[in-house]
């Protein structure tokens, strides 16, 4: 029979023991932090030196200098630094927060609005732990240095589980076995501070140790959470004890290939050393084949002057025997540019990044969007998977935080406020720790990041919805919009509002629709006129309808034989356009006025209008065109307006 080993909550570490682990561990952990440090130097460029130029093209007198001979010991390297865009890039692809969302425990109405009110609870603790920056810093550390780590803490004032994004050089985690191998056991963060920074966190003045400042160890683990500040007589200045199924921290792995430091550009520094030598060297043979060298034949017969060169240089007299030397220098640049090409592709196919990402250039005479998806494939193969074992993480940290909030010392019953915005709205609730009830199931997503931009988004979207492959609701989610029910549902308000707007105007001009039973038609008409076949009426005994877009005697009240006009209508009054434009008036910005015919005669065939604000355009178009399909709409101001024009709104 197997035998379990029970650990004893209560047995915490103290301030010496935790120590003593974060020395061994930091031996154990020396070649990863000597492979952040080389990455980060060769991210920030290898300056040997702070506050001096990495570029010395010259000396005191504005001579070039060639870097050869003890030259290339000196502080006169030129870096090409192709690195860091590359780690930029990838840091834009990975330093945003994905949607998270805790899934329902099923799909009736209480499971489903539990769900929401989680999923809030998650996106409020992202925004409470300013999570859009901290982000941010993940992106940088897990393209540069190859990992990450995500520690959870609770908040005391707040008696909230707020995230900290932790720099992976200063972390040194223990990991569990089996199938929990990516699991954290115990994790110890060391880092140093200034002494009166300490002093204002804490309350006390310690002494500084490490090159003048005061080290600070914060060990975690499923059992505790102690900080101990100092080495030679630590103290314990914050505590906490807990009895959790997990240690609250997540480590992240750039690459999943069983170790550390799993740098994108740990295959290029090489690469880079080769390119900057390269750089380097046709920088000097474009000095040597810039200047020429100067010889002088049999000094004795030349003058004593030093020699002057360049425009309006005096000339040298010579002796019998005397001459000056100027000859040409030979040497072709050719093959060293080629190999710096070279370099530079290698560099990106062994960073896994692309051309047309770094340059924005791609070798194509036809650049669409499709090719330059094509050229970025290997990379977005690569950007997918670097985000599966992000979402993993992040994942995991949600579940965490729900548990925590749920079951950690001075949280569980106490209500709180939750904020942010969830499918395009902001919510403001409050929600205690026994809403979670032991339910911690989470799901994360982004968005497609490389390939297509939105107005390809747009056009994929629009066809597939068209091509009835999905709904629209799956249509405005490919386009980006965050809550596509109630982008939907402010759709259809539009479309209602824009409905009443026509049907009003409509009703101005044609006078409604006719009585039951018939009666005169509006415009002082005698009857409703015969139908087309020659009849009095419809069949079924109704009068034929009328064209209430067209105003009297334009539509369907013409005498037979008379026909519609072409073009315009005709007969548009001032009076029509007034009452038309009083449905919009009390929404109007500023003012409108009519010119043109109508503002001269009362009456004509074209509606001109003038506007004072640009934002009443589209409230008075879609009413003017009621009236006339081709309505004139201009933006001007009052102190511009025309003598004869005539305000009407």
């Amino acid at each position: 029979m197997a035998t379990v080993e029970l650990i004893n909550p209560n047995a915490a570490l103290g301030p010496y023991e935790i120590l003593e682990i974060l020395d061994q561990r930091k031996v154990d952990f020396a070649p990863r932090d000597r492979a952040y440090e080389m990455y980060n130097n060769y991210y920030r460029g290898k300056s040997q030196s702070v506050g001096s130029p990495s570029v010395l093209g010259a000396n005191s007198q504005g001579r070039p200098l060639l870097r050869v001979g003890e030259s290339m010991n000196r502080e006169r390297v030129y870096s090409s630094q192709r690195l860091a865009p590359i780690v930029d890039d990838k840091q834009a692809l990975l330093g945003r927060m994905p949607a998270s969302r805790v899934e329902p425990k099923d799909q009736s109405a209480e499971g489903v609005t539990n769900g929401e009110l989680l999923t809030k609870y998650l996106i409020s603790t992202h925004e409470l732990s300013a999570m859009d920056r901290q982000q941010a810093e993940m992106g940088f550390y897990l393209p540069c240095l190859g990992d990450g780590c995500y520690v959870l803490e609770v908040e005391p004032d707040l008696r909230r589980v707020v995230w900290t994004v932790v720099d992976p050089s200063t972390a040194y985690p223990s990991f569990m076995s089996g199938y929990r191998r990516y699991d954290i056991l115990d994790l110890c963060v060391h880092y140093t501070m200034d002494a009166w920074a300490a002093r204002a966190r804490w309350g006390k003045k310690f002494e500084a140790e490490d090159q003048g400042r005061v080290p600070v160890t914060i060990y975690t683990s499923r059992y505790q959470r102690t900080v101990v500040v100092g080495k030679s007589e630590p103290e314990v200045v914050a505590h906490m004890d807990w009895n959790l199924k997990f240690c609250p921290a997540v480590w992240v792995y750039n690459k999943v290939n069983g170790q550390m430091a799993n740098s994108d550009i740990a295959q290029s520094l090489v690469q880079q050393d080769a390119l900057d030598f390269l750089m380097n060297l046709f920088m000097d043979g474009a000095v040597q084949n810039t200047y020429r060298i100067i010889g002088v034949r049999n000094p004795l017969s030349v003058s004593g002057e030093p020699i002057q060169v360049g425009p309006g240089a005096p000339p040298v007299p010579l002796g019998v025997d005397g001459d000056i030397i100027v000859p040409n220098t030979t040497g072709d640049l050719h093959s060293i540019t080629f190999g710096m090409q070279q370099l530079i592709s290698d560099i990106n196919v062994a960073t896994g990044t692309s051309q047309v990402r770094q340059e924005g250039t791609m070798h194509s005479s036809i650049q669409t969007g499709r090719a330059a998806h094509a050229l970025q494939g290997p990379q977005a193969t690569r950007v997918e998977l670097n985000q599966a074992e992000l979402g993993a993480a992040i994942q995991k940290a949600n579940a965490m935080t729900l548990e925590m909030q749920e079951k950690a010392p001075l949280l569980g019953d106490h209500e709180f406020e939750i904020y942010g915005r969830y499918k395009g709205a902001a919510f403001l609730q409050k929600m205690s720790g026994k809403d979670i009830d032991g339910w911690y199931r989470t799901s994360v997503f982004w968005e497609p990041v490389t390939g297509m931009n939105l107005q390809q988004k747009t056009a994929v979207a629009y066809e597939g919805k068209m091509a009835k492959l999905w709904s629209g609701h799956r249509a405005m989610e490919i386009a980006g919009v965050d809550d596509p029910t109630g982008m939907q549902r402010q759709i259809e308000q539009e479309t209602i509002a824009e409905a009443h707007i026509q049907a009003e105007a409509q009703g101005i001009m044609g006078g409604g629709q006719p009585p039951p039973g018939g009666g005169a038609p509006p415009g002082g008409q005698g009857g409703a006129p015969p139908s087309a076949s020659g009849g009095g009426a419809a069949p079924g005994g109704q009068s034929p309808p009328l064209n209430i877009a067209r105003p009297a005697g334009l539509g369907a009240d013409r005498a037979p034989g008379q026909g519609l006009p072409t073009g315009v209508p005709q007969g548009v009054s001032r009076e029509a356009v007034q009452k038309a434009l009083g449905i919009v008036a009390p929404n109007l910005k500023a003012t409108v006025a009519i010119v043109g015919e109508i503002a001269q005669k009362g009456e004509g065939k074209h509606i001109e209008v003038l506007v004072a604000d640009f934002r009443d355009v589209p409230r008075v178009t879609p009413i003017l065109r009621a009236l006339d399909p081709n309505a004139k709409v201009s933006v001007k101001k009052e102190s511009e307006w025309p003598t004869d024009a005539i305000r009407v709104a």
